[in-house]
């Protein structure tokens, strides 16, 4: 066996034939669980829209909203509905709705997320051809993130009650970042531009994919125990939204 592996120096030519042919499969394979994650959406949605604080529960199992004030999850808990509207043959722009009974908070209906391609940058080919623009998208740079308007209340405005107090002075930091102070509200996620904890980036790819299986408690490998106690029983399916101090927010670190 030879101590020593000599690397060949691809052809400047071929090397970039082999990259581009591994993003066009990159692009390919993002169509192809868009169009199914899209698919088992619409499915779920319609198959729970009668189940009250379903998408509540799915939401609080991630930590910025885990770790909201009461406040915030009960507003969530009006929350009846997560439409995603995103193209397969073109999965980089797409918006978030969240569509929310009459509640005693803001007057919306919906309160939306968008995220848009920049300025010069062109829809993908109707045709699926795969062009140099979508090999070198970069979500980061490429797309533009709006604010939506809440129509708080009289005295309800949960922005305002719990400002974000961040250590941190810029807020474009590493993913793998911790994020020292509060967060503030949940709901600076819609009326501030941009996503600087890339939260709408996580609800499309982890959220609203794995939405039943989040519900349900866990892993698919997980099993339901019929024969748990009555006292196991009783408290099944209940949200705590009570908190000591509700309007406050987190005081935890949070990854980004």
């Amino acid at each position: 066996m030879p101590s020593e592996i000599t690397v060949t120096e691809l052809p400047a030519e071929l090397a970039l034939e082999l990259h581009n042919a591994s993003k066009d499969k990159q692009i390919r394979v993002e169509r192809f669980e868009t169009a199914e994650n899209l698919k088992h959406l619409n499915f779920v949605r319609e198959k729970v829209k009668d189940i009250k604080n379903f998408w509540l529960i799915v939401l609080l199992s991630h930590p910025h909203v885990g770790a909201a004030s009461a406040s915030d999850r009960e507003a969530l808990s009006y929350l009846t509905d997560i439409e995603l509207k995103q193209d397969s043959n073109d999965p980089r722009p797409f918006e978030l709705i969240f569509t929310f009974a009459e509640n005693p908070y803001f007057t919306n209906k919906t309160l939306s997320k968008k995220y848009t391609l920049r300025e010069g940058l062109s829809a993908a080919p109707a045709d699926g051809t795969i062009t140099e623009e979508l090999r070198d998208f970069d979500a980061e740079l490429d797309l533009v993130v709006s604010a939506d308007k809440i129509d708080w209340k009289e005295g309800k405005d949960l922005v305002a009650k719990q400002p974000r107090k961040l250590g941190n002075a810029d807020l474009d930091v590493d993913e793998d970042a911790e994020i020292e102070g509060d967060i503030g509200s949940f709901f600076h996620f819609f009326s501030e531009e941009g996503d600087p904890f890339q939260f709408g980036f996580q609800v499309v790819e982890e959220l609203l994919p794995n939405a039943s299986d989040l519900y349900l408690g866990g892993d698919d490998e997980d099993e339901l125990d019929d024969d748990e106690d009555e006292d196991d029983e009783d408290d099944e399916g209940s949200i705590d939204l009570e908190d000591d101090d509700e309007d406050k927010p987190p005081k935890k670190k949070q990854r980004n």
